[in-house]
């Protein structure tokens, strides 16, 4: 049994708290459904973090939803977006999770990021598992390496 004293009790309210922490309270006039342009807005969210000199490819999920596992209540709408970039190694994928609210985008997350202080790996694949691990992945044409502009035009 795990004292809720103990370590490991705090780690695993670490870790629910970081996979449900994302989700926050709605008011009554907050719509946090994704807005039908959602591809365009992650195309310019994602326009001012990639660089293209590297870029690879992009794809794009559906609309999906965010499952908290323990209050049915806090789920909610999200896009996931994935981009590969040329690293130092060799290719590099990174993925971001988008909450919206009111027809923007509301908060930007990495699904598989590992934060020590929040239950560590154990975290990030539960946060992973309940956001963009499950959902389905496709072409991204929206995001799409910018045309090099020729001299003289």
């Amino acid at each position: 049994m795990v004292r809720p004293n103990s370590f490991f009790g705090l780690l695993a309210t670490a870790a629910v708290a970081f996979v449900l922490g994302s989700c926050s309270t709605l008011g009554p006039n907050d719509n946090p459904t994704v807005p039908p342009n959602y591809r365009q807005l992650l195309a310019a969210n994602l326009s001012e973090k990639t660089d293209f000199s590297k870029f690879i490819k992009a794809e794009i999920s559906p609309p999906g939803v965010w499952e908290s596992p323990l209050n049915a209540s806090a789920s909610r709408p999200i896009a996931c977006a994935r981009v590969t970039v040329e690293g130092t190694f060799g290719p590099h994928t990174y993925a971001l999770g988008y909450l919206f609210l009111n027809g923007k985008i509301e908060d930007v997350f990495s699904p598989d990021a590992v934060n020590p202080a929040l239950g560590g790996a154990f975290a990030a694949a539960l946060k992973n598992s309940v956001t963009c691990g499950k959902l389905s992945y496709g072409p991204f044409p929206e995001l799409a390496r910018p045309k090099k502009q020729t001299a003289g035009r």
